[in-house]
């Protein structure tokens, strides 16, 4: 017997605060079905450089890249819904990227980042192989009277100066049977007034090509023109060509300049690191498609722009960098334009008078400011027309520790809406890699009554010190992925997981974003922060094994508010009882030796690690699995602390049974000292550790009994083999099911079924099931072997070899060779050559007998005998040429006088023995013993009882 145990990996929050409940289900956030799919893309004979296949399906979104060849995946899947029955049917897409060719076509190329995109929304993929080396195959194929080559021209008017730089054209999507198809490139042009461009596209209907093409006026400006639609019949017989009206840039190219001012006006304004200034050019003017940037040479001090194209342009921004901030100027005009002249000088005054603002926003919850990386505020100016700060936008740092900032603003109306916090913790034995970010969207400083509204008038240097409205404490949480590979196939390698959520509420709104670490491993940690909230969830991890990417969707997580413990109160009920939905029980802690106080909160879940050697089910009300994540703030200094949570009413006789668990360091392990109030339905226990707690009860332990060695007489054959799982024991009486598999693959039910092995060594699993959840998986090997049959042995002596019972070597009695093992004959009347006492004993036997010579019957026609041996009992018995000479022993050395003898001839001693004389070796005058004349040489008789006068007994017949 051997014990293999699997773990359900299903994983969310642990270690994770501040969640009082997590709404996800199994597929949340980890593969527990895993499948694979894989597939080629061949474009026709278009060589491709890349690309990939996205497969997508509720929650989940999973892609694996092209390779040269066109191979991809394997991927992998997630194969069936929560019920691990339904099978999952996927959406696919593929997105081809040819390599760039020159001369495809007479004068035109497939340029670089050329890409084809085929979506089937309606094709319902399903996958389930579990298998990498053998995945589920999706192709996407083509051949070469599928894939139209478009050739796409672009040039420039005779009449117009510049030249291409870089096109981003697309067709739009068209329906082509099931699948919904286009194509994009987006590459340079690498100069010149006229360039041909090769795109290929599958199908036969009409479609329409657009885009925008860049140009460089002579002047070296990029000037931006959007390309009309240009539709081409792909039903129509070739070739495909199609060409776009020619471009005219010839209205660009008088210059003017511009005086550039961005004074700042403070006595105690930092002076700017940099300062730039950016413009967009009008739509449907000369400038549209044109948009400059300048960076003062000196910031601070005002600057002149030369060669810039005259026309109109929107100002897109004028900033003043400062370390780690910036202020966005206001609009400098009504309209926020500026006209450059030709041949002229243009002016923009963007001087402000500025205001300090400042303030501190505290930081609670468990995040300590050695974990912070980074804080700002930011600031948005009222955009109202008539606001003289329209336009204008600041974000500066704010101090980790203290909360301070310090924003210089232009005097007006502000909000004071956003506030970044990003922090790092480095990976150590103890805890996953923390690089996460949270933002807060609110309005942290509301104005005075009477006023309302988001904005604050701010006319003077104002301290705005806390908000009234700030920052709530901030949780640590951490998501598990993992993926539950089939016990018989190694867990698949992650890296690289991330996430990014948002929670809408009535005053605010937050995002959050955090990445872990990219080190291959089988379950991967990934640790985040967060004020409390619902939030929404994406996150992603990557297979280590192709990089190919798996996405879980739409993952619901509620995150409340962590409570502050300084040990003054003997307890904290860190989640009161409530009904729900969800129904939430009652978590309290007594924590003991408090030295120094923090934060300490829990998460309740339906999500979180299993065991791994499966001993145990974990109990939660409704029959689904609770989890109680406890965590404390890095400060929190305790000595042990004793852990109570309630449970709703259950059988009394379960409830004798309940243990409390906490994961740590991989495995679950019991609290000590642990008492069960069935009154008060509350188990309580004591540890000096905080992670996921639960409520456990024992699991059957599964026993699929000893080894088996069993024995068939041919390498074809089967063997009908019993297997034994009655040594597994149901601590809680409950009834069960058994399922025996042999790599993954259910061969038979019950607790001893009979199944029908071939000859090898049998590697077979028991799962059992409680009827409520899965036991761990115990291994039986049972060897099929080829090798001798006893069954004889049962039988009749008489019939002891049979055709369904054959004998092996040495063993009878036998009547044919069919009676006896492959390879062996069933020699007659050899029993005493093989020991036995009966000689008309037949035997099974590889070859002759080699003792027993001289025995009745020795030879047989089987195991003819050489000269000289016997007995015999005619010629066949004999070797070729020889004779089998009646009582002749005596002749050969034998006692016994009537042993036959095979022989060559005829004897030369013996004469007077019974029977010396025969047919075959007639005897001369005066020799005896004979029986008749034709014993004698011609001419003389056979003369009976004359023997004493030729000196033998008086019974031997002699001849005269």
């Amino acid at each position: 017997m051997r014990r293999i145990w699997t773990w359900k990996k299903l994983g969310i929050v642990s270690a994770i605060i501040g969640a009082s409940f997590a709404v996800v289900q199994a597929t949340d956030l980890i593969i527990t079905d895993p499948a694979y799919v894989g597939g080629t893309a061949t474009i026709g004979s278009q060589p491709l450089s890349g690309g990939n296949v996205t497969l997508r399906t509720a929650g989940f979104t999973l892609q694996g890249n092209v390779s040269a060849d066109g191979s991809y995946g394997p991927i992998l899947v997630q194969s069936t819904a929560e019920d691990e029955v339904t099978l999952l049917e996927y959406s696919s897409e593929l997105r081809a990227i040819f390599q760039a060719q020159d001369d495809v076509l007479p004068g035109a190329d497939i340029l670089s980042n050329t890409d084809l995109r085929v979506r089937r929304l309606d094709a319902a993929l399903q996958a389930a192989s579990d298998d990498p080396a053998n995945p589920e195959v999706h192709d996407f194929s083509y051949s070469d009277t599928d894939v139209k080559l478009v050739a796409l021209t672009v040039r420039m008017a005779a009449s117009s100066p510049g030249t291409l730089d870089r096109i981003n054209a697309f067709t739009n999507e068209f329906i082509e049977g099931a699948e919904r198809i286009s194509a994009r490139v987006n590459s340079s042009l690498g100069g010149g007034t006229e360039r041909t461009l090769v795109m290929p596209v599958v199908g036969t209907g009409v479609v329409t090509f657009r885009g925008t093409i860049y140009l460089r006026t002579p002047e070296n400006v990029q000037v931006q023109r959007s390309l009309p639609n240009l539709t081409v019949d792909l039903g129509a017989a070739g070739p495909y060509t199609a060409a776009w009206p020619d471009i005219d840039i010839s209205d660009v190219g008088n210059t003017g300049s511009l005086d550039v001012s961005m004074a700042l006006n403070h006595p105690d304004v930092p002076t700017p690191t940099q300062q730039q200034l950016r413009l967009t050019g009008v739509g449907s003017t000369p400038t549209q498609g044109i948009n400059p940037f300048f960076n003062a040479p000196t910031p601070g001090t005002p600057f002149t722009v030369t060669d810039v194209i005259s026309g109109d342009y929107f100002i897109s921004y004028a900033r003043s960098y400062f370390s780690g901030g910036y202020l966005q100027h206001p609009y400098p005009n009504q309209d926020n334009r500026v006209t450059i002249p030709i041949s002229g000088t243009a002016d923009f005054d963007a001087d402000v008078d500025l205001v300090h603002v400042s303030g501190a926003i505290s930081l609670s919850g468990m995040l300590g400011p050695s974990s912070i990386s980074g804080r700002s505020i930011e600031a948005q100016a009222d955009n109202n027309a008539s606001s003289p700060t329209r336009g204008g936008y600041a974000s500066m740092p704010v101090d980790p520790a203290t909360g301070g900032f310090d924003l210089w603003l232009p005097p007006g109306n502000w909000q004071l809406f956003r506030h970044r916090v990003s922090a790092f913790e480095s990976e150590t034995a103890d805890q996953a890699r923390l690089s996460a970010s949270i933002t807060s969207n609110q309005s942290l400083y509301l104005p005075p009554p009477p006023l309302t509204g988001p904005f604050i008038d701010l006319q003077s240097d104002t301290d705005l010190a806390d908000p009234d409205q700030g920052i709530d404490p901030i949780a640590m949480s951490s998501l598990f992925f993992d993926v539950e590979a089939p016990f018989f196939r190694p867990d698949p390698l992650l890296r690289c997981p991330s996430l990014n959520g948002y929670s809408s509420q009535q005053a605010k709104s937050i995002s959050i974003n955090a990445s872990g670490d990219c080190t291959p491993r089988p379950v991967h940690e990934l640790r985040f922060i967060a004020e409390p909230g619902n939030y929404t969830i994406n996150a992603q991890i990557r297979n280590a094994d192709n990089d190919s990417l798996i996405q879980f969707n739409g993952v619901s997580l509620f995150i409340n508010e962590p409570a502050f413990i300084d040990g003054s109160t003997p307890s904290m009920v860190l989640q009161p009882d409530d009904p729900g939905p969800p129904v939430r029980n009652r978590v309290e802690v007594f924590p003991q030796g408090v030295t120094n106080p923090g934060y300490m909160t829990v998460t309740q879940s339906p999500i979180g690690p299993k065991d791994p050697e499966r001993r145990f089910r974990i109990f939660g009300p409704n029959a689904s699995p609770t989890y109680y994540n406890i965590t404390v703030s890095s400060e929190f200094a305790f000595s042990t602390v004793r852990v109570c949570i309630s449970f709703p009413d259950v059988d009394p006789i379960l409830e004798t049974r309940f243990v409390l668990r906490h994961f740590t360091n991989g495995t679950w392990v019991s609290l000590t000292n642990q008492t069960v109030d069935a009154a008060a339905n509350v188990i309580c226990g004591d540890t000096d550790s905080f992670s996921p707690f639960v409520i456990t009860v024992p699991l059957p332990a599964t026993n699929a009994g000893p080894d088996q060695t069993v024995c068939v007489a041919g390498d074809g054959e089967l063997a009908a083999v019993t297997l034994d799982g009655s040594g597994t024991t149901n601590p809680l009486g409950l009834p069960l099911t058994y399922s025996w598999s042999q790599d993954g693959t259910e061969i038979a039910t019950g607790a001893s079924p009979t199944v029908s092995l071939g000859v090898g060594t049998h590697a077979l699993s028991l799962r059992v099931n409680d009827g409520v959840a899965d036991a761990g998986l115990d291994e039986v090997q049972v060897t099929v072997e080829v090798c001798e049959s006893t069954c004889y042995a049962d039988n009749p002596f008489w019939e002891a070899c049979t055709p369904e019972c054959p004998c092996p070597h040495g063993i009878g009695d036998c009547d044919e060779d069919v009676d006896c093992a492959d390879g062996l004959r069933c020699l007659h009347d050899v029993g005493p050559d093989f020991g036995y006492d009966d000689p008309e004993t037949d035997v099974c036997a590889a070859g002759c007998p080699d003792a027993g010579v001289g025995g009745w019957n020795f030879c047989t026609p089987e195991c003819p005998c050489d000269d000289g041996e016997g007995d015999c009992d005619e010629d066949a018995d004999c070797a070729d040429g020889l004779r089998c000479l009646h009582d002749a022993g005596p002749a050969y050395g034998y006692d016994d006088p009537e042993l036959d003898v095979c022989a060559a001839g005829c004897p030369s001693a013996g004469v007077g023995a019974w029977n010396f004389c025969t047919p075959e070796c007639p005897c001369s005058a005066g020799q005896g013993d004979c029986d008749d004349d034709v014993d004698c040489a011609p001419g003389l008789r056979c003369v009976s009882d004359v023997g004493p006068n030729y000196g033998f007994d008086g019974e031997v017949d002699v001849c005269e």
